[in-house]
């Protein structure tokens, strides 16, 4: 969906979720710390004083609150600035597991591209998380797959007034002139056009050729990069198990993987070229126990794509 309209909807939805966890291998009692430019840090916290990092640039255990940082607002907050800041990022994809809602209804029938025998063990949602649940198997795999986001790139819906040889009209349109030039006219019979330019007065999209009168979809041109985003607690940050998480642009004929910690696999937050583009977004998290049947937590997934806005 549209980036301001995603945004809205996070806001009126999120609650939030762990961040991270901050450790800290420091155990000792006393404060015989460095004095650095004649200023005094004290290896544990005291009022009005510097805070001194202990041998592996850490602060010391009980230094930041646990409700600072378990804040359940400075994880969606990073995301959203992290989405804000991609200027060509127009579309994007978010689950903050709170409810099924937005989970595939599997409902007698299969997600796109399941592998057995995964499927048959889903992934809990606990108070904004994706968990084993109570399931300690050693070596498990769960998986959480996310509904269809069909059409995600469209960026108008309408009804045309009249159409003819390389144009369709909307009088109750509104947009300036060439404002969707590049884009993708889709008429009532799916028959898809790429719009040369749009006009005011008369309200028309010019194309190559006779859109079928009716109902009409503009949509952007398909995505060729993709960020994402995911919090989450495994064996490769302080937790147990191991993560994956993948996306399809096609509806789930193809898949590619953003994060797989079993593989050393992480281009979270580094733009991804799509290798097979397309406009139903789905995605796939699939967490794995340890041989004991401890395993994950992930709390929260932002997948964003180009289109600009400015295309």
């Amino acid at each position: 969906m549209p980036k301001k309209d995603l945004l809205k909807k996070i806001d009126a939805r999120h609650q939030g979720t762990i961040l991270n966890s901050i450790s800290s291998s420091y155990g000792g009692t006393s404060d015989d710390a460095n004095t650095v430019d004649d200023f005094h840090a004290y290896q544990s916290p005291i009022p009005n004083s510097l805070l001194a990092l202990d041998e592996d640039s850490k602060f010391p255990d009980g230094a930041m609150p646990d409700t600072v940082v378990r804040s359940h607002d400075m994880d969606l907050e990073l995301m959203k600035i992290s989405f804000q800041s991609l200027s060509w990022s127009q579309f994007a994809i978010f689950d903050n597991f709170y409810s099924d809602e937005k989970r595939w209804d599997y409902g007698g029938t299969t997600p796109p591209g399941f592998t057995a025998p995964s499927y048959y063990y889903l992934c809990k949602i606990t108070d904004g998380m994706l968990t084993h649940g109570d399931d300690e198997t050693g070596d498990r795999v769960f998986t959480f797959d996310s509904k269809a986001y069909p059409d995600i790139t469209t960026v108008l819906s309408s009804t045309s007034t009249s159409v003819g040889s390389g144009y369709l009209e909307d009088t109750a349109a509104s947009w300036f002139v060439d404002q969707y030039k590049g884009f993708v006219l889709v008429d009532s019979a799916d028959t898809e056009f790429t719009i040369s330019g749009c006009t005011e007065s008369p309200r028309r999209l010019t194309v190559t050729g006779t859109p079928a009168s009716g109902a009409y979809s503009i949509r952007s041109i398909n995505p060729t990069v993709c960020v994402g985003f995911c919090t989450f607690l495994d064996s490769s940050n302080g937790g147990y198990g191991y993560t994956k998480l993948e996306i399809t642009f096609d509806g789930g004929t193809n898949w590619q993987t953003l994060l797989d910690t079993s593989s050393a696999i992480n281009t979270l937050g580094g733009i991804v070229t799509i290798t097979n583009s397309g406009v139903n977004y789905m995605f796939k998290v699939t967490i794995t126990n340890d041989a004991d049947g401890n395993g994950p937590e992930v709390y929260k997934v932002l997948i964003c794509t180009d289109p600009s806005v400015w295309q």
